[in-house]
This record gives structure tokens, C-alpha cells and sequence, in this order.
């Protein structure tokens, strides 16, 4: 694997999408978010639309979003991130996307 570099870190990102059959570019991309300061929030999930994720920035780039089905008992991990953008600061947003109602979200980005 090429050695880490700012650029490599935003051509992962672009060039991720969602395809996630490519996991060496996942752990990559990873990698390269512990190295810019990854943060890791879990947080209570609730109907489609905007969920409140304390200090992510506008701008920020989302790692991974995994929905843990079900919050009382974890039975479950979806990887759900295409569905998922940071529309203000503290707050992403899957508008037309999956409920994660009585659930939670493990969300990690990179202000």
C-alpha cells in the first residue's frame, strides 16, 4: 500500500462511493482518518432525516455509518453510509433513507 499522504486520503475518499467490495481502500481510508484525527460518535437512532452527531463539522467526511439493529440487543451491523450526508455542523442526514428508529448509529468521520 502507497504511503499516506493528504492527497491519497481525498482521492480515497472520492473515488470510495459505495462500492465496499474494495476493503483494502476501506481500511485505507481508515487508516488515513486515524492519522487527520478520526472521530467515532454512537448515537441513538430515530426515523429517516437529520440525527444529531455532537462536534462533526460541515465538510466533514463521513468514514462509515453503521446501523446496529437493535439497540437493546445487538443483533445486527448494516453499512449504510451512501445513505448518510453532514448538512450542518452536529448533523447528518439519510432524508430518503432507512429508519434506524429504536436502534442505534456508529458513526465515524473526519472534520
Amino acid at each position: 500500500m502507497a504511503e499516506y499522504t493528504p492527497r491519497t486520503y481525498k482521492q480515497l475518499c472520492a473515488a470510495r462511493g459505495t462500492d465496499l467490495t474494495k476493503m483494502a481502500d476501506e481500511f485505507a481510508l481508515i487508516k488515513a482518518g486515524i492519522k487527520e484525527g478520526l472521530k467515532v460518535a454512537l448515537i441513538d437512532g430515530a426515523a429517516a432525516g437529520d440525527h444529531t452527531v455532537t462536534g462533526i463539522k460541515l465538510g466533514a467526511q463521513l468514514v462509515t455509518v453503521l446501523h446496529i439493529i437493535s439497540k437493546a440487543s445487538i443483533a445486527t451491523m448494516a453499512e449504510q453510509t451512501s445513505e448518510y450526508t453532514v448538512t450542518a455542523d452536529n448533523t447528518i442526514n439519510n432524508a430518503a433513507g432507512t429508519s434506524s428508529a429504536s436502534n442505534q448509529l456508529l458513526v465515524m468521520y473526519v472534520n
